[in-house]
Formats: C-alpha cells, sequence, structure tokens
C-alpha cells in the first residue's frame, strides 16, 4: 500500500486552514494591498512604498476586480484581473501553500471561464510551478521582459471543452 509524503517546509510548520473570507477590494483597501504586494513580491521591491500606494489605489482598483482574501479582518492575499489578464497574484508568506492563491485563482476562473493570461518571470519557479498546477500553459517566452528587464513568460488557461 502506498503511502502520500507530504513535505513539510521547516520555516513553515504544518497548520490548520484559518478561516478566509473573500470580498471585492475597494479604494480605501489600497494601503493593505501594498504591503501585501511589498511582502509578497518574488522581486526587490523596486518602487517606493508611495509609488507602490499610488498604483494599485489610482489604477489598480480602478481597472481590475480586485479580489482580496481576509483573515481575522487582515488581508493576507489578492488578485488583479482585468478581463481575461490577472495583473497580480499575492498572498502573505506566512499564508502561502494552504489554499488562499488556489481559491483566489479559482474565483478569477468563473469570472472569465473562457480563459485567463498572465506574465511572470521564467526564474520565478514557484510561481510557475502554481500556474501550472491549475491548467495554466506557457504559449510565449520573452527575453527582455518588461520594465523590471528580466525575462518573461506568458502564460494561459483555457477551459477544457
Amino acid at each position: 500500500m502506498e503511502r502520500e509524503v507530504r513535505r513539510i517546509s521547516p520555516e513553515r510548520p504544518p497548520r490548520e486552514m484559518p478561516t478566509v473570507s473573500f470580498r471585492q477590494g475597494i479604494v480605501a483597501d489600497a494601503p493593505e494591498m501594498v504591503v501585501v504586494h511589498r511582502r509578497s513580491s518574488f522581486l526587490p521591491v523596486m518602487n517606493t512604498p508611495e509609488e507602490d500606494l499610488a498604483h494599485f489605489r489610482d489604477c489598480e482598483v480602478k481597472r481590475s476586480i480586485v479580489w482580496l482574501a481576509e483573515v481575522d479582518q487582515r488581508i493576507v492575499g489578492l488578485l488583479a484581473r482585468e478581463g481575461e489578464w490577472v495583473h497580480h497574484l499575492y498572498v502573505l508568506p506566512e499564508f502561502q501553500g494552504i489554499g488562499i492563491g488556489s481559491q483566489l485563482m479559482a474565483k478569477a476562473k468563473l469570472e472569465s471561464p473562457n480563459g485567463l493570461r498572465l506574465y511572470t518571470y521564467q526564474e520565478n519557479h514557484r510561481a510557475r510551478a502554481f500556474y501550472e498546477a491549475r491548467g495554466f500553459t506557457n504559449v510565449e517566452f520573452n527575453d527582455a521582459g518588461r520594465e523590471e528587464g528580466r525575462p518573461d513568460v506568458v502564460m494561459e488557461w483555457r477551459q477544457a471543452t
């Protein structure tokens, strides 16, 4: 009889799934969104906190549907989607690996049943594995990347027909 072996990260002991609630973000949530973004980003922070706040407050919340994941009324994750494009998916490090990102992505898939697209960095193997496990495939590799100057990849999810 085979036994399922679950790898446990030494820096994050196993724990039960906390009670998570989901809601759409509003402009007033932008400061907390910035905290999640800055603490969860793969790359070193490139902008000032003020620039990030302006981006989330004046751009992202207004152009995108932003889903927030909350634990004890604290924002611990977010997904921002504009049409079929996922612009951001971040979960605080201490809440990663327990299904919050999967639940946020499931909401995006329900709202965009014709498909989703996103950019991620080619070197961000953890994110790419997360997306691939949720049905995304690589569709375009770019050497120059965007403003960060790092190679990226466009990934796409299409609902099975």
